[in-house]
């Protein structure tokens, strides 16, 4: 059963006993996870804004808040702090996530970084700059890509004039005129408005960290705990329709995107999604693999949940494949994709799926980083801490009903197509 710890001011900090301790103060959120015998500490902080808080969808302002909140921690800590620690920002659909490791005998920087982030001085003008420059040259870099054309492409047909479509990163001309005053503001928002979890994995008990970061959350204002998470939205209603979005290349390569709209993200019926991707995955249980395999150039990646916008998702195939190739292994793939909702009956077909999803779920066990994102991803999008064990309940809970069901719910519609064509 999951214990709740207060953080109540007045209190001196307890270390929780056991696995999945949750405090909640002003919208601060602590989970943790003990994993002993692991040589570094991890630290992820996930914020609840990001990419839609850009009032126009395209100005990147998320993105540069990223590199400013990085920059801005290193100078308050100094570089030689700075220099132990590892850190990793990105943000994705509503949220911003900054992954910060440490070798365990330097666990008290990452005390120090959290301490930091949450009490940000603001940047100068010239680290403003400074930031502005890199953010700049990676987003051109991006512009410049065939391959972000198209996923371009693909999110402008899925979702039309809804606020968020565009990369996250922006665009060169909007992050060029973003000022200052804008970075300040939304680092302060997060810290007053936003949501903000804290997850911890490692051997946490030797070196102080949990009671180093309880005590920096413990001294925030105490506020009401946030409402669970609202009940699941019917399917999207994106009208979509079958249709290509040619977008020339010269890469010699072809290049394709096939979307089919899927679940919410707070649908349980997301297990059986996954599971049902990985008949057309990689691996070499997928129907889609067997069906493929005999063009040696094809290279090509199935990802249930990317572009995850509005709560709202699309099973995704992505390929890239000789030019040559390409409308033959579309062709494949669409003549797959109608005959899925007859495979998917077959026992064998589910039984794989579903060792194939145990298997991936156990092997996460053992990767911090992964146990990390995961503890952050369920609290920021749930509101409630979920544990491997009901994980793999859930999984046990795919059964071919329910994988017929998500296949032809998601397969009934036309997907959305964008794909390279060869200049010339």
């Amino acid at each position: 059963m999951q214990n709740v710890l207060s953080l109540d001011a007045k209190r001196h900090p307890v270390v929780p006993q056991g696995r999945g301790v949750r405090s909640v103060v002003n919208g601060v959120s602590l989970i943790w996870e003990a994993a002993p015998g692991l040589h570094a500490i991890s630290m992820g902080v996930g914020i609840g804004r990001g990419a839609y808080d850009d009032p126009h969808g395209e100005a990147g302002l998320a993105h540069f808040c990223e590199h400013a909140r990085v920059a801005q921690v290193n100078r308050m800590i100094g570089p030689a702090k700075a220099r132990v620690l590892s850190v990793e920002a990105f943000t994705e659909r509503n949220e911003t996530y900054f992954v910060v490791c440490a070798l365990k005998q330097d666990a008290a920087v990452l005390g120090e970084w959290l301490d930091a982030f949450l009490n940000p001085r603001p940047l100068d003008d010239a680290a403003i700059e400074q930031e502005r420059a890199v953010l700049v040259e990676e987003v051109a870099t991006l512009e410049s890509s065939e391959i972000s054309r198209i996923d371009d492409e693909f999110l402008k047909a899925a979702y039309g004039d809804e606020r968020m479509w565009r990369p996250i990163g922006g665009r060169v001309a909007d992050v060029a005129a973003l000022a200052g005053a804008n970075v300040h503001r939304a680092i302060a928002d997060d810290n007053r408005r936003g949501k903000i979890a804290v997850a911890l994995v490692g051997d946490l008990q030797p070196t102080g960290l949990l009671a180093s970061v309880e005590r920096t959350l413990g001294v925030l204002p105490r506020a009401r705990e946030t409402a669970a998470a609202a009940a699941a939205d019917p399917m999207p209603t994106h009208g979509l329709a079958a249709g290509r979005a040619p977008i020339p290349t010269s890469l010699g390569v072809g290049y394709f995107m096939l979307g089919y709209p899927a679940f919410p993200r707070f649908d349980e019926r997301r297990v059986s999604l996954y599971a049902m991707s990985l008949i057309f995955g990689e691996d070499e249980h997928s129907v889609l693999y067997n069906a493929l395999r005999v063009d040696k150039a094809l290279l090509y990646a199935v990802n249930s949940e990317c572009h995850l916008f509005k709560d709202h998702g699309h099973l995704i195939i992505r390929g890239m494949v000789a030019y040559d190739k390409l409308e033959r292994v579309m062709d494949h793939v669409f003549e797959l994709a109608a005959a899925m909702p007859a495979i998917v009956q077959d026992r064998v077909v589910q039984d794989e799926a579903r060792q194939a999803l145990m298997r991936t779920l156990l092997m996460r066990l053992d990767d911090p980083r992964n146990r990390l994102m995961r503890l952050l991803k369920h609290e920021m999008w749930f509101d409630a801490y979920f544990d491997y064990e009901d994980d793999l309940d859930f999984i046990r809970g795919v059964t071919p009903q329910s994988l017929h069901e998500v296949t032809e719910a998601v397969l009934r519609s036309p997907p959305l197509i964008c794909h390279g064509v060869a200049n010339g």
